[in-house]
């Protein structure tokens, strides 16, 4: 299995016992984001330093 295929999400929240709702994905590749925001993780395209950490403050993880 490879990104973007579905199942390597799946076998992730299973193994490790993730709720994909409390699970943040960030990669570099806007298809594994999409991937993982269609499965209901917060998929993030990183596209640079400062928009992710817009992204991570807007999610509450990060203070601004």
């Amino acid at each position: 299995m490879i990104k973007p295929d579905p199942r390597i999400f799946r076998l992730l929240f299973e193994r490790f016992a993730i709720a994909p709702e409390e699970a943040v994905y960030i990669d570099d590749n806007p298809r594994n984001a999409a991937a993982a925001t269609a499965l209901g993780m917060h998929g993030i395209h990183f596209t640079d330093p400062p928009a992710l950490r817009r992204e991570v403050v807007a999610l509450g993880l990060l203070g601004t």
